[in-house]
């Protein structure tokens, strides 16, 4: 199927690998546990919440976050990404490459010089220990499968 730019939802979703291959308007993820969600260009906003122990790659204009607890993400975010009411969230830069990448993100509007994936706002910081962390440099990240692997 084709997103092509409209909203899109992922819920309810355990131990699964999910690929959004394509541009879209909007993005929500909910209630999902031990998931791999690969998430393309998105022109809006990117909202996850009630997740727990996933791992996100997302580009998007606003990333957010809520509820969630030990979730790995790799943002592009044009704005600050915004976590409220999580636990052991962990960030790193955006590293993604497939063919029709750089088309869907002059499509959502993106641009690749202006990511703020590591300035996190935490509405609900905790005063005893960070809500959240960088991953190191070189922890591995989710990658599309090649053309050859969908066959």
């Amino acid at each position: 199927g084709v997103v092509n730019g409209r909203q899109f939802r992922i819920r309810d979703c355990r131990d699964c690998t999910i690929l959004v291959l394509d541009h879209t308007k909007a993005l929500t993820v909910d209630r999902c546990t031990d998931c791999r969600i690969f998430i393309g260009p998105c022109k809006g906003s990117v909202y996850i919440r009630n997740c727990t122990e996933c791992r996100f790659v997302v580009a998007c204009e606003q990333f957010r976050a809520r509820d969630c607890r030990k979730c790995e993400v790799f943002v592009h975010s044009a704005s600050q990404p915004i976590i409220e009411d999580c636990l052991r969230m962990k960030f790193a830069c955006y590293r993604a490459s497939y063919p029709q990448l750089r088309a869907q993100f002059l499509s959502a509007g993106l641009n690749v010089f202006n990511n703020r994936w590591s300035v996190i706002h935490d509405f609900t910081p905790n005063t005893e220990d960070s809500n959240w962390s960088l991953l190191p440099e070189g922890a591995p990240c989710i990658q599309p499968p090649t053309q050859g692997e969908f066959s």
